[in-house]
């Protein structure tokens, strides 16, 4: 029984081995399409609010004296709403929030579309949503509004690059060689 096992394990392990190699010699299809592309590809800081409130006497009596503060503090970040136009089409709209789970960490924008060759009039809005009433304005390295408005002429398999500049606080459109 055991021999017939061992014989079992290496007849499995030799048919995937065969198999893998087998599949990294296949090659996969690239896309031949003769559309170009637009990608916004980029990393933000987000506006970042606190809003703090004093504790009551009876709720400092229920915190254990060594953890007593008299501020309770909640931390948020403002989503942005990125609106994105070709030429005259209907505009995309995408909400941008902060990354992590409790959102404190950078957003990050990745969107692509897929365009017919030609010149394309191109508007881009990452604009922040408002504070909420009685919260002091956010603190952000990131503006409260970036706009690109433009025309690029794309070529078949070519790749626009649309990105922000932290340090110029702009978006910036990088337009890649055609192939």
């Amino acid at each position: 029984m055991n021999l017939l096992r061992r014989i079992a394990g290496i007849a499995v392990a030799a048919a995937l081995t065969l198999g893998v190699g087998a599949l990294s010699n296949t090659s996969v299809p690239v896309g031949t399409s003769d559309s170009a592309m637009v990608r916004l590809a980029w990393r933000a800081t987000p506006a970042r609010i606190r809003h703090c409130r004093t504790l009551t006497p009876e709720e400092l009596a229920r915190i254990p004296a060594h953890m007593r503060r008299t501020e309770e503090c909640q931390e948020t970040t403002l989503p942005y709403r990125l609106t994105i136009r070709y030429d005259s089409a209907v505009p995309l709209e995408l909400t941008i929030h902060a990354a992590g789970a409790r959102e404190d960490r950078p957003m990050y924008v990745f969107h692509e579309s897929r365009l017919a060759p030609g010149p394309r009039a191109l508007s881009i809005r990452f604009q922040r949503d408002p504070a909420p009433e009685g919260v002091a304005p956010p603190v952000s390295q990131t503006p409260a509004l970036l706009t690109l408005d433009t025309v690029v002429v794309l070529r078949e398999r070519q790749i626009a690059l649309i990105t922000y500049y932290a340090d110029r606080q702009r978006l910036v459109l990088e337009a890649s060689p055609s192939p």
